[in-house]
């Protein structure tokens, strides 16, 4: 579950689902315009759109989730 008023951004461009944290949250600063470590949610889709995969990626305390 999405917590209430976290920001959601989804990525304009395809990526390679197999970055890591830190090229993820490159993409961020990069194609988005955000901090990565803000709160927000980020998703990302490789690609194939069509295609039910994509990675989510959030900072939180400290802590990066990301899921694919």
């Amino acid at each position: 579950m999405i917590p209430h008023g976290v920001e959601i951004y989804v990525g304009p461009d395809p990526i390679d689902l197999r970055w890591g944290f830190d090229r993820l949250r490159g993409v961020v600063g990069e194609r988005v315009g955000r901090d990565a470590r803000g709160g927000s949610l980020f998703v990302f889709f490789g690609r194939r759109r069509d295609a039910p995969q994509g990675a989510l990626l959030r900072w939180h305390r400290h802590v990066c989730s990301t899921s694919a």
